[in-house]
């Protein structure tokens, strides 16, 4: 077996290339919600006090900082918490 070799933690310069593609998007309500997709599919909802830092936020930001601001939004959802198609879990 062959020893693997330790990850490195990604570059910002290669984070920023992740969302050169823009997957995020996000859609605001009347009622003062937020919601953030990834993909088109839908990730976060914020509301109050976070939607509206957000949406302040998002005015002013270029599409790059834009992209970065709802990742970070997301809270980091794209840890484990997937779920798959066609994958069962034995719980």
């Amino acid at each position: 077996m062959a020893a693997s070799t330790p990850r490195q933690p990604a570059s910002p310069g290669d984070r920023k290339r992740a969302l050169a593609d823009e997957p995020f998007s996000f859609r605001d309500t009347k009622g003062g919600q937020v919601f953030l997709y990834y993909r088109g599919r839908h990730v976060e909802t914020l509301k109050g006090h976070r939607a509206d830092l957000l949406l302040a936020a998002l005015q002013s930001a270029d599409p790059t900082q834009a992209q970065l601001l709802m990742a970070k939004a997301t809270k980091n959802f794209k840890r484990g918490n997937e779920k798959h198609p066609g994958t069962r879990q034995n719980r």
